[in-house]
């Protein structure tokens, strides 16, 4: 009984801080992207130059996964990722 508590404590934690979850589309895990901190102390996410566009729960097309983890940091949104490849109207 213990042991499932802690089980189920844990998958939660992993779940939550793992990435970028929308009702509306699936998971985008942000924590395997490279963070640095520029010369005026803001936090990026650089993402490699990986052509895979997927469509964000938002409507809008990303060039790949990484690009809605780096929007998400830069505006402080939570967008997911609703399907691959481009997203048939642009919104």
């Amino acid at each position: 009984m213990k042991f499932t508590g802690v089980f189920v404590v844990l998958f939660l934690t992993v779940y939550v801080f793992s990435g970028v979850h929308s009702s509306e589309g699936s998971l985008v895990n942000c924590e395997r992207y490279l963070r640095i901190f520029r010369d005026d102390d803001k936090e990026v996410i650089v993402c490699p130059h990986i052509f895979r566009q997927v469509c964000g729960t938002n409507g809008k097309t990303y060039e790949n996964e990484c690009k809605i983890c780096a929007h998400n940091l830069e505006s402080g949104d939570s967008v997911g990722k609703k399907h691959n490849r481009r997203c048939k109207k642009e919104q």
